[in-house]
């Protein structure tokens, strides 16, 4: 009788524990739809916005380095170059990428 009443009670602690666990995995989900899914293109736009400024201060580092004055044609051309080797070497990574 003893070991009925112990299985009955922890089949019950079980239920609960289980259900707290699913009703905790809902309301995460709601949360994630309602506040954080929406927010998503805006963070998108905020790293995309970080990594474009991180590289324009590496290839002014680079233009300094080489020895040419900020705000020159050749300092502008300088850029422009380090711009475009960027685009050809990213579009040549995601060209491998694909199969």
């Amino acid at each position: 009788m003893a070991g009925s009443r112990a299985k009955t009670t922890v089949r019950r602690i079980y239920d609960q524990v289980n259900l707290a666990l699913w009703a905790g995995l809902v309301g995460f989900a709601i949360f994630c739809a309602f506040v954080i899914v929406p927010q998503m293109p805006r963070y998108r736009a905020e790293a995309e916005a970080a990594r474009a400024n991180a590289r324009e201060q590496a290839d002014a580092l680079y233009c300094k380095r080489w020895g040419f004055a900020e705000g020159s044609a050749a300092y502008l051309g300088c850029m422009s170059d380090l711009l475009e080797l960027r685009r050809s070497i990213e579009r040549q990574v995601d060209d491998e990428a694909v199969p």
